[in-house]
């Protein structure tokens, strides 16, 4: 029996090129996953030499062929700067179909360790571990919060608005919630200020399906969108109201009875009432069952505190 003839079979036959096949994603693979499957250095090394892998990085290759899918550029840039790095900014973007554009330049997040790579531009924070991160289709990436508060920076010159339509309306990605985790735990952003001034613009933020219901009321009544939960001055703190109208001085609480029905909550709902009051504020308060039940006097009694004489001081 002459030799095993290792072209064919063995560590550089066809069965090891479909167990690299099978552990790439998005036909990746890394120098590290390689070594895991068993390959040795030589072993890599020749199968690039005979097109089996395609150098992408130092230590990323492209399995199979040298072009990529755009997940696969993605992932290979993402690799090529350590396990921690992340896909963030307009690259994460255009990863969740808020915004087209190419893949020349990647924006990757990495640790400040990671050098300069051809095709990347790299973010280096101070910590990666104030990130808000996720991963979607195996690619490690900033959440959508995360992702818009990165680009609302001054000097993308985004339009904010427009993509928190897209992202939280049209493609129900985003839970406004996320948005204002995100403000208040990175309150020095490049991008807070922008951010949070679209999100009082154009998406109201609602933490319920009754403060959903009780703006579905106000647009079938024709009672101006209210800011909705937002903090005012109260007089000796701030306080979070649901729905606010500045230019009338009015502030509309709705109740459920599931979360304030019990005694203690109304005296402590109370309180905040008489509070905001003595500080010029007009409050009306609603329960759920007058939001379901009765739409067209709860609108017509906002319309009238609108345009009515304000409570006295």
């Amino acid at each position: 029996m002459g030799p095993r003839n290792r072209n064919s079979s063995g560590s550089r036959g066809p069965r090891r090129d479909v167990e690299i096949l099978d552990a790439a994603l998005h036909n990746v693979v890394t120098f590290d996953e390689l070594r895991t499957l068993g390959l040795s250095s030589d072993e890599i090394d020749y199968r690039v030499r005979v097109g089996r892998l395609h150098r992408k990085y130092k230590q990323v290759f492209a399995v199979g062929r040298p072009d990529l899918s755009v997940d696969g550029l993605f992932l290979a840039a993402v690799r090529a700067c350590g396990p921690r790095a992340k896909l963030g900014f307009l690259s994460a973007l255009r990863k969740y179909d808020l915004r087209g554009g190419g893949t020349y330049r990647i924006d990757v997040i990495a640790p400040r360790s990671i050098k300069p790579k051809p095709g990347i531009r790299l973010h280096r924070p101070l910590s990666l571990d104030d990130l808000d991160a996720t991963i979607v289709d195996g690619i490690p990436i900033t959440s959508v919060a995360q992702t818009l508060l990165d680009v609302a920076a001054p000097e993308y010159r985004l339009d904010m608005g427009k993509l928190l339509h897209e992202a939280a309306t049209v493609q129900q990605i985003l839970d406004m919630r996320a948005v204002w985790e995100v403000l208040a735990s990175n309150p020095g952003a490049p991008g807070a200020r922008r951010l949070e001034a679209a999100t009082r613009e154009e998406v109201p933020f609602t933490r319920s399906e009754l403060e959903e219901a009780a703006l579905f009321v106000f647009r079938s009544f024709s009672v101006p969108e209210p800011e909705t939960n937002v903090w005012v001055w109260g007089g000796e703190k701030l306080v979070e109201v649901d729905c606010l109208w500045r230019q009338f001085g009015l502030i509309v609480e709705i109740d459920s009875r599931r979360y304030h029905g019990s005694r203690w909550r109304r005296r402590q709902d109370a309180a905040k009432t008489t509070a905001l009051r003595a500080h010029g504020w007009t409050v009306l308060r609603f329960w759920d069952v007058e939001i379901n039940g009765t739409p067209a006097r709860v609108a017509a009694t906002i319309l009238a505190a609108m345009h009515g004489p304000r409570e006295p001081q």
